[in-house]
């Protein structure tokens, strides 16, 4: 049996329990402004065009926020559970991530033998193996997550990521990467589990910010873009544009904005109507595109920075 969520969270420190409480309201704040802007963009058009009233449609696009996580559309969500201990999740077996780690390593030892093998790769290698062995040293005959002390238990979370992100740099062939496709797997499903009270929490924080903010956004999108007002036709256009755009964006695993597509969309299907386009909102919406990366990396490096020298040397255990 595993540790339950309660069990891990009291074996933090009272400082490491109200940062993690700190860290998870701001993860839901950000899903809930998410919700007055970017998730608004999805009922923007039917709202507008009155083919369904607001309160149905923000009802249904958040079901359909909360189903799309259900089944596979964790990538929202993952920005919240990736917040918290690995021990704070339900985690996969700890003999499972043992044994894949104690498959893998054999793999890669069969693998450096290879006379094919390079200096480089030869290197990249050995780096994944020392990450193996701890994970497999730490959690050897262990049956449960609470025979690991904590700060191993972190330290098998960083190295599954590590050795994740090592072997997906190896050049592989088909039938290697289906030889430690299972082991991979364990792996992943080990530090890639969203815990049903995450999806809910996400669905819901998105929903409640639709529900206040989407008036906003649908002034702007369907009001402020074109120079007429938005038809059925165009919003059934646009919105396709964007489903799709956003589809294929998230099978290459593409950053991108769904307001920018929408307005994009939108855009478009006001120049091919020859009714035009508000030139001053394409201007500020372009400004605030330019300025939105630099200015996240700059605050978000000033955040770090003070948390480094806040509670740098402090024991969250």
């Amino acid at each position: 049996m595993s540790l339950t969520f309660w069990e891990a969270f009291g074996g933090l420190s009272g400082l490491a329990q109200a940062l993690f409480f700190l860290a998870l309201f701001t993860a839901f704040a950000f899903e809930f402004i998410n919700g007055f802007h970017d998730t608004a963009n999805a009922v923007t058009t039917v709202i507008y065009t009155k083919t369904l009233r607001p309160t149905p449609a923000v009802f249904f696009s958040g079901f359909m926020n909360f189903l799309g996580v259900l089944v596979g559309g964790t990538t929202v969500a993952f920005s919240i559970v990736n917040l918290l201990p690995v021990d704070l999740r339900k985690p996969q077996s700890v003999r499972e991530v043992h044994d894949s780690a104690r498959s893998l390593q054999a793999f890669l030892d069969q693998k450096e033998s290879d006379q094919e093998s390079t200096q480089d790769k030869s290197a990249k290698i050995q780096k994944i193996h020392a990450e193996l062995s701890l994970i497999a040293s730490v959690l050897d005959g262990k049956q449960t997550l609470s025979e690991v002390a904590p700060a191993d238990r972190w330290a098998v979370r960083q190295s599954i990521y590590r050795v994740q992100k090592g072997l997906a740099g190896l050049e592989l062939s088909k039938d290697a990467v289906k030889t430690i496709a299972p082991a991979r797997d364990s792996f992943k499903h080990a530090i890639e589990y969203v815990p049903l009270w995450v999806v809910i929490g996400v669905a819901l924080a998105l929903g409640i910010g639709t529900t206040i903010g989407y008036k906003r956004i649908v002034a702007t999108i369907a009001e402020k873009i074109g120079k007429t007002h938005l038809t059925y036709a165009q919003g059934a256009a646009a919105e396709s544009v964007a489903a799709l755009t956003i589809g294929l964006t998230d099978m290459f695993h593409a950053p991108v904005s769904t307001t920018q597509v929408l307005s994009s969309g939108i855009a478009g299907t006001m120049w091919a109507k020859n009714s035009g386009v508000q030139i001053g909102t394409i201007r500020k919406i372009l400004i605030a595109w330019a300025l939105t990366l630099p200015m996240a990396i700059l605050l978000g490096g000033c955040l770090f920075f003070l948390g480094v020298m806040a509670f740098d040397g402090v024991k969250l255990h």
